[in-house]
């Protein structure tokens, strides 16, 4: 069996975190790469306020799961959330080099933008 290799590419859930909240969301980070996993951080566009919303996982090269929904209990069960399942080498590649470029460009530690442009939270 192949050894698993884990790459998360994280968001922070709103621009106007609190000090609390970004210094326990660095802490996830540091105990995730302690475990051995890649960890970077979505860095949002500052001069549009773009950000990171959909969740992506790629598995084994060739199956996609991509969507709105927050994989927690409540976003897997309780909202009205939409996700689509696809096993497709082509499509699996094609998102796998989308991520890799967003990766590239992640950073060490997460990074806030003050003043969210868009209203909206994560």
């Amino acid at each position: 069996m192949a050894a698993m290799k884990l790459k998360i590419l994280a968001v922070v859930g709103s621009t106007h975190a609190d000090s609390v909240t970004r210094v326990v969301v660095s802490a996830v980070g540091e105990e995730l790469r302690k475990a051995g996993c890649e960890v970077k951080w979505f860095k949002p566009d500052a001069e549009t306020g773009s950000k990171l919303h959909a969740k992506l996982g790629i598995f084994d090269d060739e199956e996609v799961i991509l969507g709105s929904a927050n994989w927690t209990g409540n976003g897997l069960t309780w909202n009205r959330e939409a996700n689509v399942d696809i096993v497709d080498k082509d499509v699996a590649g094609y998102y796998a080099k989308m991520f890799e470029a967003d990766f590239k460009k992640g950073l060490k530690n997460p990074q806030y933008i003050e003043g969210d442009k868009t209203g909206a939270a994560g």
